[in-house]
């Protein structure tokens, strides 16, 4: 954001100017010596305007921050990098905690959740039509379907299709499995991003090779939306899987409004979702039964040390009892033998050895707007929180958590603010004594690089807790961003003024359905209902006319495309104005001419026709263009090898067409002209 100085003006160029002016307003005064009442009152009012200057002029960034926050903005604070891991090598099955540790030079990536991999692989991809045999696709074992260009479902994608994934190994049953897509970038260039309420633009089952045949598969959760984008599709299955060659899986269409077929560039069993981030401390509560022990499945509580904390009345109390870590490859297990029998509520600080002596921030002496220092680069705001002592030496403490950089904690609640510039915890005015009086610790808290976590594919290739596996990353890391400055959220706010977010007019409702999420349009037009004399109700109605981006000549909305133009525009709209989602009307166009020309008839014939095409190319996705004769007419004369033209006539088949003398054809509001046939003689 720009900056602008308000004091710009000394006192003496305030009474200079002022002087220059007295002429023009008043040609009596003439007396401009100091002892003239008026000079005096001129001078007092300088003086006043020099030092209102001053005092505006001395907005700083807490200022800015305030101002933003009236237009419902703050700086975006700063964001993990993902990306997602292969593994390859293994022999047997290998378990990853949930926070394993990957690295890209000194760069820590984590696991964003536990999970097991095992050591079987993608060994063929078939598709199948119904109906038809399936025709194999067979993946090499160190590859294990990378480098592909697999068409999932074929070139026209329909209900029945099936895409069967063979597997050399057979899954275990009443497990979790995860099985990683990635698709080709052409069908991810120009679609708008899919936001959670997403409608998928295809629905399938799932299913297995078992006893007896197909078995149906539960499918837990899909991050691709049906095939769209890269993700998981993550399913269990009841029984064992039978073998046919291979061990197989059946990806089955029940609905498909593909606007391109998914095509598959990789596909593995053996992938792991991970963030740049590298978690200094985590913090567990749980409430146990008597005899239950704590099951914890993070690397921080299987690698480092711990604190436990006992919860009472008044807030929790460090326990120093003994603490049994009884630790295996899919995680460890605390117990408390002197508590054994009893119900315990508790919470365990699990934290990085390295940083034992940084975990302890400082102690608090209640005082307002004090600011301590978190002595460990690079920690972020996102997800920290604090444990605080309640009192000085009373042993009590309770958690804290941060708050928006707008939010001020008043009275007794437990918030604070952090600084990730400066690494500074904030705990303003509190003024009912709630301020820290006692030991300050860091209860949950990660490190991140923001943008420089967008490493490049193959840098992620160390895994620093087991070296008997490859891993990298086939594709380069992303979404990872610096905090944001003052300036880059004021030019974000002068963006979201310009934004459209209303639908009034024809353009804003064909601006907000060109942008509906997850989905590629290629053109859309929107025609006011003409009113109808004494219909009231409909006399509100708005008809959008899309035409969406597919590689079929005439493309018409399926019903998952319709429902997420109208899941856009719906809440935009204005009370009363009745929506309704329609295909383009295709007017099909002929073209008749007979030419005179300097070279093999058969040769000119291909050439015109394929300038005809190109021509109606051009304008394809142009609602209600005019397709002139005198401009068909002028592209052919135009060509070299014309000589002359003998006849042309254009003809148009479709509903509401209108003709004019010139031989113009003037197509409706929703029409759009193709080239249904082109004869040359």
């Amino acid at each position: 954001m720009e900056r602008i100085t308000l004091d710009d003006e000394t006192y003496a160029q305030i009474v200079e100017r002022a002087l220059k002016q007295i002429p023009d307003l008043y040609a009596q005064w003439t007396d401009y010596n100091a002892h003239d009442p008026g000079i005096t009152m001129l001078e007092l009012l300088a003086w006043l305007k020099e030092m209102q200057r001053f005092h505006l002029d001395q907005t700083g960034e807490e200022h800015e921050r305030k101002f933003q926050k009236l237009f419902g903005v703050e700086p975006g604070r700063k964001r993990s990098a993902k990306a997602e891991v292969r593994i390859r090598g293994l022999v047997e099955p290998a378990y990853f905690l949930q926070g394993s540790r990957f690295f890209a030079g000194d760069l820590c990536f984590e696991t964003t959740e536990e999970r097991r991999i095992d050591a079987n692989f993608v060994a063929a991809l078939a598709c199948k039509s119904r109906g038809d045999d399936p025709e194999v696709c067979r993946c090499e074992a160190e590859t294990s379907g990378r480098n592909l260009r697999f068409l999932a479902f074929g070139e026209r994608p329909k209900a029945g299709d099936t895409l069967c994934v063979g597997l050399n190994a057979p899954l275990e049953p009443n497990r979790e499995h995860r099985l990683f897509f990635r698709f080709h970038q052409d069908a991810l260039i120009g679609r708008n991003p899919i936001d959670d309420g997403f409608i998928p633009l295809a629905g399938y089952t799932l299913s297995y090779r078992g006893r007896g045949g197909r078995r149906p598969a539960r499918i837990i959760d899909d991050t691709t939306y049906g095939m769209l984008e890269d993700g998981f599709v993550t399913f269990s299955i009841e029984e064992a899987m039978e073998r046919e060659e291979y061990y197989w899986l059946y990806f089955e269409l029940t609905a498909s409004d593909y606007d391109l077929p998914p095509v598959i560039e990789d596909i593995s069993l053996s992938a792991l979702a991970v963030r740049q981030r590298r978690t200094i401390v985590e913090c567990h509560e749980a409430k146990l039964g008597r005899g239950e022990k704590l099951t914890l499945n993070t690397y921080l509580a299987y690698s480092g040390e711990y604190l436990l904390f006992l919860r009472g009345e008044a807030g929790l109390f460090s326990y120093e009892g003994p603490v049994v870590r009884e630790c295996g490859e899919a995680g460890c297990r605390f117990s408390f033998p002197e508590l054994e029998g009893q119900e315990v509520s508790c919470c365990l600080l699990a934290y990085e050895a390295e940083y034992k002596d940084r975990i302890q921030i400082a102690a608090g002496d209640g005082l307002p707007h004090r600011k301590y220092r978190v002595e460990i680069p690079d920690v972020c705001a996102r997800e920290l929180c604090v444990l605080v002592e309640t009192e000085k030496g009373s042993g009590c403490f309770k958690i804290w958590e941060a708050c928006g950089d707008f939010e001020a904690p008043f009275g007794r609640e437990r918030k604070f603010r952090f600084e990730e510039k400066t690494g500074e915890l904030s705990f303003g005015d509190f003024g009912q004594k709630t301020a820290p009086e006692g030991r300050i610790f860091l209860a949950r808290a990660h490190t991140a690089r923001g943008a420089s976590g967008n490493v490049k594919a193959g840098s992620i290739c160390r895994a620093k807790q087991n070296e008997k596996y490859d891993v990298t990353n086939d594709r380069d890391a992303s979404g990872g961003e610096d905090a944001e400055t003052i300036s880059q959220s004021g030019k974000r706010i002068r963006e979201r003024l310009r934004e459209r977010k209303r639908a009034v007019t024809c353009k804003d409702f064909e601006y907000l359905a060109k942008r509906t999420p997850g989905l590629r349009i290629e053109s859309v037009k929107a025609v006011p209902a003409v009113r109808r004399a004494g219909d009231a109700k409909d006399q509100e109605m708005m008809s959008v006319v899309v035409k969406p981006y597919s590689l079929e000549e005439k493309p018409v909305l399926g019903e998952a495309r319709r429902k997420n133009i109208l899941r856009a525009l719906e809440p935009a709209r204005m009370i009363g104005t009745k929506i309704k989602i329609l295909s383009p009307a295709y007017i099909g166009m002929t073209v008749f001419v007979q030419v005179s020309a300097t070279i093999p008839a058969n040769t000119a014939k291909k050439k015109v026709e394929r300038l005809m095409r190109e021509f109606f190319e051009e304008i394809r996705a142009d609602f209600g263009r005019t397709v002139e004769y005198a401009k068909v007419y002028g592209r052919i004369d135009a060509l070299d090898f014309v000589s002359e033209i003998q006849s042309l006539s254009v003809d148009a088949r479709g509903k509401n067409i209108r003709r004019t003398k010139s031989g113009d054809i003037l197509l409706p509001e929703n029409g759009l002209a193709y080239l249904r046939d082109c004869i040359v003689c």
